[in-house]
Protein backbone atom coordinates (compact mmCIF):
# COMPACT_ATOMS: atom_id res chain seq x y z
CA UNK A 1 0.00 0.00 0.00
CA UNK A 2 1.53 3.11 -0.85
CA UNK A 3 1.03 5.91 1.63
CA UNK A 4 0.88 10.15 1.22
CA UNK A 5 1.11 13.09 2.64
CA UNK A 6 -0.84 15.49 1.68
CA UNK A 7 -1.11 14.13 -1.86
CA UNK A 8 2.76 13.37 -2.24
CA UNK A 9 3.89 9.78 -1.94
CA UNK A 10 6.21 9.32 1.03
CA UNK A 11 6.95 5.22 0.73
CA UNK A 12 5.18 2.29 1.28
CA UNK A 13 3.77 -0.62 3.65
CA UNK A 14 4.10 -4.03 2.60
CA UNK A 15 0.85 -6.17 3.58
CA UNK A 16 3.36 -8.80 4.17
CA UNK A 17 5.09 -6.76 7.20
CA UNK A 18 1.05 -5.74 7.94
CA UNK A 19 0.05 -9.68 8.26
CA UNK A 20 2.31 -10.78 11.20
CA UNK A 21 0.61 -8.22 13.09
CA UNK A 22 -3.05 -9.26 12.34
CA UNK A 23 -2.96 -12.24 14.68
CA UNK A 24 -1.87 -10.26 17.70
CA UNK A 25 -4.31 -7.50 18.46
CA UNK A 26 -2.42 -5.89 21.60
CA UNK A 27 0.67 -5.04 18.94
CA UNK A 28 -1.87 -4.18 16.22
CA UNK A 29 -3.39 -1.22 18.13
CA UNK A 30 -0.16 0.42 19.13
CA UNK A 31 1.59 -0.17 15.62
CA UNK A 32 1.54 2.83 12.78
CA UNK A 33 1.88 3.24 9.20
CA UNK A 34 4.99 5.44 9.94
CA UNK A 35 6.72 2.04 11.36
CA UNK A 36 6.23 0.09 9.04
CA UNK A 37 7.36 2.44 6.33
CA UNK A 38 9.53 1.59 3.81
CA UNK A 39 11.00 4.88 2.58
CA UNK A 40 13.77 4.07 0.15
CA UNK A 41 10.73 2.18 -2.61
CA UNK A 42 11.38 2.90 -5.91
CA UNK A 43 9.08 4.90 -8.01
CA UNK A 44 8.46 5.90 -12.05
CA UNK A 45 8.02 9.18 -13.06
CA UNK A 46 5.05 10.40 -14.93
CA UNK A 47 7.46 11.64 -17.36
CA UNK A 48 10.03 8.23 -18.06
CA UNK A 49 10.45 6.48 -20.47
CA UNK A 50 9.59 2.64 -20.94
CA UNK A 51 12.70 1.57 -20.59
CA UNK A 52 13.60 3.80 -17.54
CA UNK A 53 10.05 2.25 -16.27
CA UNK A 54 11.49 -1.06 -17.17
CA UNK A 55 15.28 0.08 -15.31
CA UNK A 56 13.32 0.48 -12.19
CA UNK A 57 11.73 -2.55 -12.25
CA UNK A 58 14.65 -4.69 -12.44
CA UNK A 59 15.35 -3.30 -9.04
CA UNK A 60 11.81 -4.24 -7.13
CA UNK A 61 10.41 -7.54 -6.47
CA UNK A 62 6.65 -6.59 -6.59
CA UNK A 63 4.33 -6.41 -9.64
CA UNK A 64 3.65 -2.79 -9.69
CA UNK A 65 5.39 0.50 -8.85
CA UNK A 66 3.93 3.74 -7.67
CA UNK A 67 4.01 6.66 -10.47
CA UNK A 68 4.62 10.39 -9.18
CA UNK A 69 4.66 13.82 -10.75
CA UNK A 70 8.07 15.52 -10.38
CA UNK A 71 7.49 17.09 -6.67
CA UNK A 72 6.03 13.39 -5.96
CA UNK A 73 2.98 14.15 -6.06
CA UNK A 74 1.28 10.26 -6.23
CA UNK A 75 -0.52 10.20 -9.56
CA UNK A 76 -0.77 6.08 -10.33
CA UNK A 77 0.42 3.30 -10.17
CA UNK A 78 1.88 0.87 -13.15
CA UNK A 79 2.13 -2.73 -13.58
CA UNK A 80 5.25 -4.73 -14.34
CA UNK A 81 3.87 -6.71 -17.24
CA UNK A 82 1.78 -3.58 -18.72
CA UNK A 83 5.52 -1.89 -19.30
CA UNK A 84 6.95 -5.44 -20.96
CA UNK A 85 4.04 -5.35 -23.28
CA UNK A 86 3.71 -1.98 -24.10
CA UNK A 87 7.57 -2.18 -25.20
CA UNK A 88 7.03 -5.23 -27.13
CA UNK A 89 3.94 -3.79 -29.01
CA UNK A 90 6.74 -1.00 -29.78
CA UNK A 91 9.67 -3.19 -30.92
CA UNK A 92 7.07 -5.09 -33.22
CA UNK A 93 5.18 -1.56 -34.93
CA UNK A 94 9.60 -0.52 -34.93
CA UNK A 95 10.26 -3.46 -36.69
CA UNK A 96 7.44 -3.60 -39.35
CA UNK A 97 7.38 0.11 -40.10
CA UNK A 98 11.71 -0.68 -41.09
CA UNK A 99 11.41 -3.47 -42.54
CA UNK A 100 12.33 -3.29 -46.88
CA UNK A 101 9.06 -4.46 -48.86
CA UNK A 102 9.66 -7.83 -50.34
CA UNK A 103 11.12 -7.48 -53.71
CA UNK A 104 9.42 -10.04 -56.63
Amino acid sequence: MYVTDRGRFIGAVSLHDIKSYLNTPELAKVVIAGDLLRDSFQVVRARASLIEALKRFSHHDGERLPVVSHDRELVGSIAKTDVILALAESTVRSATTTAAPASR
